[in-house]
């Protein structure tokens, strides 16, 4: 079983980093006015380059600024949405309890309710 579980961990982690360079590179491809191969190899030599420059210590830099980056976007992203929704906040709120969707976070140990955010003991 644990064969099987590393197996998978590792093959849905390599098909999630080629698409993480895949588009990478299709940004780079076009503002560069480059062909998608030659921006995938571009990407790559560049991982590799900074990884063995720098180390283990560089590599968690990268991630820790990915981090940022992703954070502050989600957060930018919802507060433009919510200001280009008319009635904000409060309109997402009433259209979410119209449809039984009111509950935000409901935490319950019941196996019977559903939509839980932690399960049997």
């Amino acid at each position: 079983m644990r064969s099987v579980a590393a197996s998978t961990f590792l093959i849905t982690r390599a098909i999630a980093e080629g698409v993480r360079v895949s588009a990478i590179a299709l940004v780079l491809s076009v503002v560069l006015g480059t062909s998608e191969k030659f921006a995938v190899v571009l990407v790559i030599v560049l991982t590799i380059s900074y990884t063995l420059e720098g180390g283990m210590k560089a590599v968690i830099w990268t991630d820790v600024a990915q981090l940022i980056l992703y954070l502050t976007g989600s957060t930018v992203t919802l507060f433009v949405l919510l200001h280009r929704i008319p009635g904000g906040w409060t309109e997402v709120t009433q259209v979410a309890a119209a449809a039984g969707h009111s509950c935000n976070f409901l935490i319950s140990r019941s196996v019977g309710q559903p939509n839980t955010h932690f399960g049997p003991a």
